[in-house]
């Protein structure tokens, strides 16, 4: 509503979080885990680079691999549904159901996959 954004942009956006929160809730909970594991993989990743450059290519490349395919994030798509609710193509309602799922989906992908593959490291050079 401000003009930050032309009206087409936000349209766009809208649609795209219309698409985003098609689904049902396991879909949601699945996709978010894929995706809280490979932005998570993006930290762990970037320890193991000391150059600059291949910290940011990594990052740019797992960041571009969870927006091709399409998995959830609790941070990175949550505009897109929150301007698909604003703008009345998504219930209220729905879009809370959505990031329940994503949430959670995203604490399971990205916190306990990766401790558990950190678990594996350590046992692993003891």
């Amino acid at each position: 509503r401000t003009g930050a954004l032309a009206p087409e942009i936000v349209l766009k956006i809208a649609a795209a979080g219309h698409r985003a929160s098609l689904g049902s809730w396991a879909s949601f909970f699945w996709s978010a885990v894929l995706g809280g594991w490979a932005i998570a993989l993006v930290a762990w990743l970037i320890q193991s680079s000391g150059v600059v450059i291949g910290q940011i290519v990594l990052i740019w490349t797992l960041a571009f691999l969870v927006a091709v395919v399409g998995l959830d994030h609790s941070v990175s798509t949550t505009i897109e549904v929150l301007c698909a609710v604003l703008k009345s193509e998504v219930p209220f309602g729905h879009a809370l159901v959505w990031l329940s799922a994503v949430l959670l989906g995203n604490i399971a992908g990205g916190v306990l996959i990766t401790a558990l593959l950190n678990y594996g490291q350590v046992r692993a050079g003891e």
